[in-house]
C-alpha cells in the first residue's frame, strides 16, 4: 500500500473545483479604512503644524544651543540674537569657564554642550541645568533664560 492513497473502504474526499464568485468587498473595505486614515493624517498635519508641538522646554534647549554656537563663533551679531536685552557678557553663564568672548584675548575656547536637564518655567522666565565641556573639563551650572516676543534667550 502506498501511503497517502485511500483504501477501498475509505470514503474519498470530494473537492469542489468549480469557479466561484469572489467578492471585492474585503479589499474595498480595507482600501476605505486606509483612505480614511490617510485623510485624517493630512488634516491633522495641516491643522497642527509641527512647530506648535514644540514645548517651551524644547525651545529653551534650542536657545541654549544657539547661545553656545554663537559663543563658539564669537560673532557679536549671533551673541546679541541669542541673549536677552541688557545682557552683560562678563556675567555670561560661560564667562567663568571659557572666558569672555567680548574680550578677544579670552576668546577662543570652544565649549561643547554635554547635557541639559531640569528645565523649569515661571511665566516668561526659565532656568535649565546645563553641563558643558571646555578643554575636556565638564562643569554644570544653572542658566537663566527669558522669553521675549515668544523667543527664549539666555540671560545673565
Amino acid at each position: 500500500m502506498i501511503s497517502g492513497m485511500t483504501t477501498p473502504d475509505e470514503e474519498p474526499v470530494v473537492i469542489d473545483q468549480r469557479e466561484k464568485t469572489r467578492s471585492a468587498l474585503p479589499f474595498l473595505a480595507a482600501f476605505a479604512v486606509a483612505l480614511v486614515v490617510l485623510v485624517a493624517v493630512v488634516v491633522l498635519k495641516a491643522t497642527r503644524p509641527a512647530e506648535r508641538n514644540v514645548t517651551d522646554s524644547d525651545k529653551m534647549a534650542t536657545a541654549v544651543r544657539l547661545y553656545a554656537d554663537a559663543w563658539n563663533s564669537a560673532d557679536p551679531a549671533k551673541l546679541a540674537a541669542a541673549t536677552c536685552a541688557g545682557f552683560d557678557p562678563a556675567r555670561s553663564p560661560l564667562a567663568a569657564v571659557a572666558g569672555n568672548p567680548a574680550q578677544p584675548a579670552a576668546a577662543g575656547k570652544k565649549i561643547d554642550l554635554v547635557r541639559l536637564a531640569d528645565p523649569s518655567i515661571d511665566g516668561d522666565r526659565g532656568k535649565v541645568t546645563v553641563t558643558e565641556s571646555v578643554d575636556g573639563k565638564e562643569t554644570t551650572g544653572t542658566w537663566a533664560l527669558t522669553r521675549s516676543d515668544g523667543v527664549w534667550r539666555v540671560c545673565d
